[in-house]
């Protein structure tokens, strides 16, 4: 099949790049899932058109099959309107070759599904949503980007979504969709030291803040290393000033991130629980830890507890009270963690979400979609 991906997520290695060029980090969830589930393509005649997600003055330059939007200002961004260069380089990408029969597109950006739609005008493509998240739920958008983001998938032909809930928030029941609450890597083995780790967006309303409280708050000598963006950096920055066992390391790349959790010897998944986003996200650094076979801690969240109950230590209550209780009750004097399940489902996780699994769903979806008339 001939596959067209509009993303805005890079190779890895420019990915990593782009984090030590830019002052304004990009958001590395979209990164890490789009990137995965580029490579699920692969087994396809495939080309990418990646728009960079933030301005950067170092031009990259196409790599494979990855064709690069550069903008150095914004007034390049306002001379030369993203959704106008994406058409533009798809049409010069199949000038002299045929018409892609897929359009898989990012649908939380605007550029690439305003683009998404026009080039299925043009060349009759079958457009697939790729949804990862209600864009209602997110932090920091206006009402006009929610409208447009769900204008745009309504023109889809078919989706590939995390979860039903997401399906049913965007009225797709008709089309035809695929679900796929995420995409593992092969796991990566490393040295286990003694820290905590938490990676992540920081957010308060994401439940970092009374994590980080109640492990201070319970004196436990072992350090917490948190690595992430958001609105809490700076608080976090300052507070690290004066506990010498709480490190925050700034936004790192894919590869320290998973050296970062394969070391550990306890990883946290502290976000709020809450039922909207119970149906329709997944924390996909839930699934990475899990992949790594390391000891888990974690809210609930009911696609994953499904398959790894009984690899996985719940805590409902993420109150400042109950994380303080938790790290008293299960780090030593010693700093060492006891008392605690272990996780055993690193082989289990990748027969259901690893990358050659999930190869074979794309396959098979392209081939079904492909002979539906639409």
């Amino acid at each position: 099949m001939r596959v067209l991906y509009l993303t805005t997520s890079l190779k890895e290695e420019d990915y990593s790049a782009l984090l030590k060029l830019t002052t304004k980090k990009p958001n590395p969830s979209n990164q890490n899932f789009h990137s995965k589930l580029i490579k699920c393509f692969e087994d396809n005649d495939l080309q990418v058109i990646s728009l960079l997600p933030v301005i950067s003055k170092t031009k990259f330059i196409n790599s494979g099959c990855y064709h690069y939007i550069n903008y150095g200002s914004k007034w390049e961004m306002l001379l030369f309107p993203r959704h106008k260069e994406l058409i533009n380089e798809a049409r010069k990408i199949y000038k002299d070759k045929e018409k892609p029969e897929f359009i898989v597109f990012d649908s939380l950006s605007i550029p690439l599904g305003r683009a998404a739609k026009k080039l299925q005008d043009i060349w009759g493509s079958k457009t697939v949503a790729v949804i990862t998240d209600n864009p209602a739920n997110l932090s920091e958008v206006d009402g006009n980007f929610v409208e447009k983001v769900y204008e745009y998938v309504s023109y889809s032909n078919a989706s590939i979504a995390l979860t039903d809930g997401l399906v049913d928030a965007f009225n797709l029941k008709e089309k035809q969709n695929l679900i796929i609450p995420g995409i593992v890597d092969s796991p990566v083995e490393s040295k286990q030291e003694k820290y905590i780790y938490f990676g992540g967006a920081l957010y308060e309303r994401y439940g970092v803040a009374n994590m980080i409280k109640g492990f201070l708050e319970s004196s436990r000598p072992i350090e917490l290393r948190i690595a992430g963006h958001g609105p809490l950096e700076n608080d976090i920055q300052e507070i690290a000033k004066n506990f010498a066992n709480l490190k925050y390391l700034g936004q790192v790349d894919k590869k320290e991130n998973y050296a970062l959790e394969a070391g550990s010897s306890l990883l946290i998944n502290p976000r709020f629980f809450d039922e909207t986003l119970d149906k329709e996200s997944v924390p996909s650094k839930l699934l990475e830890y899990i992949s790594l076979g390391e000891v888990v801690v974690s809210t609930p969240n009911s696609i994953i507890k499904k398959h790894f109950d009984d690899d996985i230590n719940w805590i409902e209550d993420t109150s400042v009270e109950s994380w303080k209780s938790f790290f008293s009750n299960h780090i030593d004097e010693n700093g060492n963690v006891y008392g605690l399940k272990g996780n055993n489902a690193k082989e289990k996780i990748q027969d259901l979400f690893g990358i050659e699994k999930t190869k074979s769903k794309i396959n098979q979806f392209l081939g079904e979609l492909n002979s539906a008339s639409i």
